[in-house]
């Protein structure tokens, strides 16, 4: 955001407008930090266990991101490995 900044600033923009993007992407990771905070390390452990194989490996590593996790995020949302978690991350969700 420093360089949308200073670049706002050099060519006279709109720095709210132009990291636009930023603050929706920080929202995104907002609940995604706060939906796996009540994860407990087993049941972590279950859930990549359930998930760890090629097919949700390859999309991370074709998708992911550190800087935008939802990315990924939409991308894994309706994979069947990860469709077979949702009982329990609804669970976990919810408590």
């Amino acid at each position: 955001s420093s360089k949308i900044l200073a670049n706002s600033l050099k060519n006279n923009g709109d720095y709210e407008r132009n990291i636009g993007w930023i603050k929706k992407e920080l929202h995104r990771d907002l609940i995604i930090h706060k939906i796996f905070s009540k994860i407990e390390d087993r049941e972590m452990e279950k859930i990549f266990n359930t998930i760890s194989n090629e097919e949700v490996i390859e999309k991370i590593n074709e998708y992911g991101h550190i800087d935008k996790p939802s990315i990924i995020a939409k991308k894994l949302i309706f994979d069947k490995n990860i469709i077979k978690v949702y009982p329990t991350l609804f669970k976990l969700i919810f408590r």
